[in-house]
């Protein structure tokens, strides 16, 4: 005796929703055109980007390399006893003494600095009194 067994499903079917653009064979050349050139300028853009990228690594390097260079020389230099170079500075300004203002000076200072030693002159202008010119040697501790 053979069993037959007869299975129905439930199906159903959907209409098709979506609204269809028909385009003329020239409008759509030209539209699978525009996409193509679209991929391409996307992938251009990507290597753009990469090239950049590498070229910012290569400056950064570069400039790393410079100035480990500099240090290099600076070291070499002062192992070779080469002189530092003649620094010349000048500063005015303004100063009180006792932080009160009516002892308030104005001062103008020339100053040659080589290694750790400042040579110079100032010129103190006292309010109500007088003026006075001194010399003087620093030597910079730290």
């Amino acid at each position: 005796m053979t069993l037959c067994l007869l299975v129905s499903f439930k199906s159903f079917s959907q209409t098709d929703t979506i609204n269809k653009v028909i385009l003329s064979e020239e409008t759509s050349r030209k539209v699978i055109k525009e996409l193509i050139e679209g991929d391409a300028c996307k992938k251009i853009s990507a290597l753009k980007d990469d090239k950049i990228n590498n070229l910012e690594s290569i400056i950064s390097s570069k400039d790393s390399i410079i100035s480990t260079q500099d240090k290099y020389i600076k070291e070499q230099n002062k192992l070779l006893g080469k002189p530092n170079k003649l620094k010349i500075h000048g500063f005015a300004g303004l100063q009180t003494r006792a932080m009160r203002l009516e002892f308030l000076s104005f001062y103008a200072r020339g100053m040659m600095s080589l290694y750790k030693v400042n040579v110079g002159m100032q010129y103190n202008i006292i309010m109500k009194e007088s003026y006075v010119l001194t010399a003087f040697v620093e030597y910079k501790l730290f």
